[in-house]
């Protein structure tokens, strides 16, 4: 989210005080897409952190090798 603030900044006139009036006038949309922003970066984080677990967790319980791979 560091990006966003920067198109404020090359706008004429009150860049930000415009950027404020176009977030504002529909609240409800604008929250919608910065939750849906959050919520995507969250899932890629989640789902990379809960793989990495479970292969950490299986690896633990099952021994498994290149070795194993090639036998089978």
């Amino acid at each position: 989210m560091p990006r966003m603030w920067k198109p404020a900044l090359v706008q004429r006139g009150a860049g930000i005080g415009r950027c404020f009036q176009l977030f504002h006038a529909d609240f409800g949309a604008s929250i919608a897409r910065v939750a849906t922003v959050y919520g995507i970066a969250l899932g890629v984080v989640g789902t990379a952190f809960l793989v990495t677990t479970y292969a950490d967790m299986r690896a633990r319980r099952e021994s498994f090798s290149t070795a194993y791979l090639m036998a089978g």
